[in-house]
């Protein structure tokens, strides 16, 4: 076995003759530095270390940089946990990123489930045959004047073929019951 060619270094040879520790140093500073022991900080570099543990090397930080890295560790983004945005500008942000002009907007190209998200965001959040508000789904209308496209989705493990439309208006909002129901009667 061929030791690293750094005088009283016992290690294996890694690459160029040195091993890995020298060959590291070697891409890292240009230089072996053979005359420092491997796992040792050099002096500049403990100097550098100190200046971090005391602060910055320009004085301390500013409080509010300490005020953000606190919140940050808390699990909140930036300064501005807790401060409210003017519905304004939530309403701005919302009209920037809406349908095409979003990054992620499929159009026509979008999938089953969320062509379905699209729809539920906008029907209303009641049952229109029996009114309740509980397990709500969209139903297909069996009078859809839209473009009905053809599409799989997978149910209980298997590939199944299913019409959908484009338009959120050919859909309703029913409940699951009311669904099965009425999924039955369009079929007859």
């Amino acid at each position: 076995m061929k030791h690293c060619s750094v005088h009283g270094c016992e290690n294996k040879v890694y690459a160029r003759t040195w091993c890995s520790p020298h060959y590291k140093r070697w891409l890292k500073t240009g230089d072996v530095r053979a005359d420092e022991p491997l796992g040792r900080y050099s002096a500049a570099q403990t100097e550098r270390m100190s200046e971090k543990l005391r602060g910055r090397k320009h004085g301390p930080r500013p409080e509010q940089w300490g005020r953000n890295i606190s919140a940050a560790k808390k699990g909140k983004s930036n300064g501005r946990a807790g401060i409210a945005m003017p519905a304004e500008t939530r309403t701005k942000i919302s009209v920037a990123n809406a349908r095409e002009r979003n990054g992620g907007w499929k159009g026509e190209r979008v999938g089953y489930v969320a062509l379905h998200e699209r729809v539920r965001k906008q029907l209303p959040h009641e049952c229109a045959h029996c009114g309740s508000t509980e397990r709500l789904e969209a139903a297909l209308r069996k009078d859809s004047v839209g473009a009905l496209v053809m599409g799989s989705m997978l149910v209980a493990g298997k590939e199944r073929a299913v019409r959908h439309s484009l338009l959120a208006s050919d859909y309703m909002r029913l409940c699951v019951p009311c669904h099965r129901v009425y999924d039955l009667s369009k079929a007859s």
